[in-house]
């Protein structure tokens, strides 16, 4: 690999991203499909995929995931502001 290759950005798409994280919050079903198909690591925004990580955490512990439940957790874990404010995780909703 060259170092051109190297540097080069991966594709990425911040509204796929939102909308799989989106799904999983509106309908927890969604969340054993996902983790078949995606994750973390897939995600290109460090946002997405914490936000991503902590959804399966939960459901993996029983809980029910939603705005409130999620901004909880998050808050728990002691994850940026913006990665747990309400606003973030209603965009992501409405995704």
């Amino acid at each position: 690999m060259d170092e051109a290759s190297i540097r080069r950005v991966q594709p990425n798409d911040a509204m796929a991203e939102q909308a799989v994280v989106g799904a999983m919050i509106k309908d927890n079903e969604m969340i054993p499909v996902a983790s078949e198909i995606v994750t973390s690591d897939d995600f290109y925004s460090p946002k997405y995929g914490k936000i991503y990580e902590v959804i399966l955490e939960m459901n993996d512990a029983g809980s029910s995931v939603d705005i409130l439940t999620l901004r909880d957790k998050l808050k728990e874990k002691n994850v940026p502001e913006e990665y747990a404010s309400l606003e973030t995780l209603r965009d992501l909703l409405m995704s």
